[in-house]
């Protein structure tokens, strides 16, 4: 019998336990089971109530993100511990996902953000020494994590503890949204645009809608006709029509919000931007997967992870992947993006291309080809191709379908013999 989640929440426990009276061998698979943590949704477990003696339940909960504030007191309770975890790395090795490279992106607050942030962040290390002095240590514990005692002592505590309990919740959200909403976030993510190539499909990936429709209108100045914009707030059969766009190539550019986070199979995406994090570890693992589904062409996928730092943002996207993954699989990278210059930098990349300028000069080549390198050094900072191995990347100079491209792979044959 398959259930959808709307029937199954009323239907399914009953026919579970008639079941069993019947001395069935009952197996329950609940697929994407991070959805039955919530109240209504668990409903379906409510047949272990009266389980009938010598009954037998199977059961299995297969999910990609299991991991939500329900997990132990209610997925584990119901389903059993987890027997088996499927990884990236994994994943990487079968050929499962494509190859990617990951750029972690580090921006900094304009000076009127990083104020107020400091003056927020002030605050709340107030208020949280006056919460920890007027509630006991056995009752900050709480299964739902923090967030969820907060909200518990704005609901049950007294007056002074919920007052205090209140502002904290109002003083962590004024700051989770103005990391959020950081001015140059829009910036870096159209230098990052810029810096890709014409057929690269774009995947951005954001937190907020008004902060989606600001970078689809600077990016619709710039790339006019090629941009589409996707999110809860447009009506279903205008996203429908720009999702189909994008499958069709008629534009390679989607800006997105969480409405794109889960249930949509996207392959010909191979660059993804997230502009913002997300506190979802769930939300985190669906963006990921919506640009490394494998291409029929074999080519890499790009993530580029942007984050304000000295903040309460995660620094890494990936950072499982650090040093885990098979040489010309994946490479993680930490980068700068140097607001005032609009221009990325990397310290390594950096010394190889000064050491390859430096070679060039005193061979005795001409300015106009040590300027042409520099140009396409630039671009390869944002990209893996200097990573590859020489072989390789000599036979994408002889592949190359034009000059331009052939100039590109050349400089990159520049770095990767400084490399070595």
């Amino acid at each position: 019998m398959i259930y959808v989640i709307n029937s199954a929440r009323y239907n399914l426990a009953r026919h579970i336990r008639d079941d069993m009276e019947n001395g069935d061998h009952v197996l329950l698979i609940g697929d994407e089971c991070h959805h039955y943590g919530s109240e209504e949704n668990s409903r379906i477990f409510q047949y272990m109530e009266h389980i009938p003696q010598g009954a037998v339940v199977s059961k299995l909960g297969p999910s990609a993100t299991p991991f939500r504030k329900q997990y132990d007191e209610v997925l584990i309770h119901a389903l059993g511990r987890e027997i088996y975890r499927y990884t990236f790395t994994h994943a990487l090795k079968e050929g499962v996902v494509s190859m990617f490279s990951v750029f972690n992106v580090r921006l900094k607050f304009d000076e009127d953000e990083e104020e107020l942030y400091e003056d927020l962040s002030l605050k709340l290390g107030i208020a949280m020494d006056k919460l920890y002095e007027l509630v006991p240590v056995w009752q900050m514990r709480h299964p739902g994590g923090f967030y969820a005692l907060l909200e518990h002592l704005v609901k049950t505590a007294d007056a002074g503890v919920a007052d205090l309990a209140r502002s904290i919740l109002g003083l962590t959200q004024r700051r989770r949204e103005l990391v959020y909403l950081a001015r140059y976030r829009i910036n870096c993510t159209v230098e990052l645009v810029r810096a890709a190539s014409e057929t690269d499909r774009i995947i951005i990936f954001g937190e907020r809608i008004e902060l989606a429709e600001k970078i689809y209108e600077e990016l619709l100045r710039i790339f006019p006709n090629e941009v589409g914009l996707y999110h809860s707030g447009i009506p279903k059969d205008a996203r429908k029509n720009t999702l189909r766009r994008f499958e069709d190539a008629q534009i390679r550019i989607m800006v997105s919000c969480k409405t794109f986070d889960e249930g949509l199979n996207i392959p010909e995406a191979d660059v993804g931007i997230i502009v913002s994090s997300t506190g979802s570890p769930r939300q985190r693992v669906q963006r990921v997967g919506r640009v490394l589904r494998r291409k029929q062409d074999g080519r890499q996928a790009r993530l580029y992870y942007l984050y304000v730092g000295d903040t309460t943002e995660d620094e890494v996207l990936l950072d499982e992947l650090r040093g885990g993954g098979e040489e010309g699989q994946v490479n993680v990278f930490d980068i700068v993006y140097d607001e005032e210059n609009a221009e990325f930098t990397h310290p390594y990349y950096q010394h190889l291309v000064t050491n390859a300028i430096e070679d060039l000069t005193q061979g005795g080549h001409r300015f106009e080809l040590v300027a042409e390198f520099f140009r396409n050094a630039n671009k390869g900072l944002l990209k893996s191709d200097w990573l590859m191995t020489r072989e390789c990347c000599l036979e994408r100079i002889r592949a190359a379908s034009g000059r331009a491209e052939k100039n590109y792979y050349i400089a990159m044959y520049q770095l990767i013999k400084c490399r070595s």
